[in-house]
């Protein structure tokens, strides 16, 4: 499980830069929403309560109005109402209860239902069987009876108090009845700001708006980390390509104080090891210089020699120190022995090896011999053993 999450972290400075700011807003925000839901939500829900219980009474009060009218007088009460433009509910006098599509529950329209419910029935004294109330949608809101919809009635009957384009809050349903085949039937819209009942911790608009604001921070971190890492990856080239040519111009100090002050010690450096590698480069000069003198004074005196074996021998030694001369000088420069690739055998150079230093040491002890010859350097390898 560890190695997963280390394959899925992001590795770039860049990429994690933006991670950071995404979980820093993600923590803020979660924070902030917490404080918010905890402090505010029970406000919220009290005043919901409080508009309920408000527009409860407000509902009793035309149930009782009607209650107090002869039977035969309370038709024709409605359709003066309806002449003169009605009121802010919209009211009717049907022979049965109307079904009404309910909308989810949630915690809100719970709080509103019990309300609307106990102030009715403290205010009417109605059995609780005589009282109905519940939300329904607009679009599917049942006037009249079961087979009438909201959209069918003229718009001057209801449309005025029962939609709210284009938020279409929930409408309110209140059916209470009064006799024998007749219910009243009240409904209206909450009011503002209780138009809609949905549970939403972060409203939609919040979201968009926490949304643009991160996108927008984190192109401009994006932006800002990009131009600071350009100092940063030419350091990284200058020191990659180092190795290699010490001759490079020296890196222009730009970006960030930490970035300035990194890339003068790097800078520091970087002429430290040229002044060091050229001081090495004289002093080797200086040594190789000095030898050829010898070597070359060495080799008249060996032509002198009447024993060609030993000539022969001396002026193999002889071009062995003048090739590790030059190779040293070589070293300095190019780090290697400027020497050919050629085919070893192994047991002619160990023994020969052996003879040269038979007058300093103890002969060397051999056990077994190498089946096939090594390819490699030759004066390199006779160094090293």
């Amino acid at each position: 499980m560890r190695f997963k999450l280390r394959h899925f972290f992001p590795h770039s400075l860049v990429s994690r830069m933006l991670l950071m700011t995404i979980l820093a807003i993600a923590l803020a925000q979660g924070i902030a929403t917490a404080i918010w839901y905890s402090q505010f939500k029970q406000q919220e829900l009290e005043g919901l309560k409080s508009t309920s219980a408000s527009l409860a009474t407000n509902f009793a009060s035309t149930a009782q109005f009607f209650t107090s009218l002869p039977s035969e007088y309370r038709h024709l009460v409605l359709d003066q109402l309806r002449n003169m433009g009605g009121t802010r509910f919209f009211v009717s006098l049907n022979e049965a209860e109307i079904q009404i599509d309910s909308i989810p529950e949630g915690k809100m329209k719970r709080l509103a239902l019990e309300t609307i419910n106990q102030v009715l029935q403290d205010k009417l004294q109605f059995n609780e069987q005589h009282i109905s109330a519940d939300f329904s949608k607009p679009e599917t809101l049942h006037v009249l009876n079961n087979d009438l919809l909201l959209k069918d009635l003229p718009r001057s009957w209801a449309h005025y108090s029962l939609t709210l384009e284009p938020l279409n809050p929930p409408v309110l349903v209140v059916q209470i009845k009064l006799a024998s085949k007749q219910w009243l039937y009240i409904a209206a819209l909450l009011p503002a700001p209780y138009v809609s009942l949905k549970d939403e911790v972060l409203p939609p608009q919040q979201i968009l708006f926490l949304g643009s604001i991160t996108a927008f921070l984190l192109l401009f971190i994006f932006i800002l980390v990009r131009w600071q890492l350009r100092p940063i990856k030419r350091l990284a080239e200058a020191a990659n390509s180092l190795s290699q040519d010490l001759s490079q111009p020296l890196l222009p100090e730009q970006g960030a104080k930490e970035l300035k002050e990194t890339t003068n010690a790097f800078n520091r450096m970087h002429v430290r090891l040229q002044r060091y590698m050229e001081d090495r480069e004289h002093l080797f000069r200086s040594i190789s210089h000095d030898l050829k003198t010898p070597i070359t004074r060495l080799r008249l005196r060996t032509e002198l020699l009447d024993d060609e074996a030993k000539a022969g021998k001396f002026n193999k030694d002889l071009d062995e120190l003048e090739t590790m001369v030059k190779g040293a000088l070589q070293t300095v420069k190019d780090t290697d022995i400027h020497e050919n690739m050629e085919p070893i055998d192994i047991n002619q150079l160990i023994r020969q090896v052996s003879e040269d230093l038979s007058g300093s040491y103890q002969p060397a002890q051999l056990h077994g011999t190498a089946q096939k010859p090594f390819r490699g350097k030759p004066l390199a390898l006779k160094r090293c053993i």
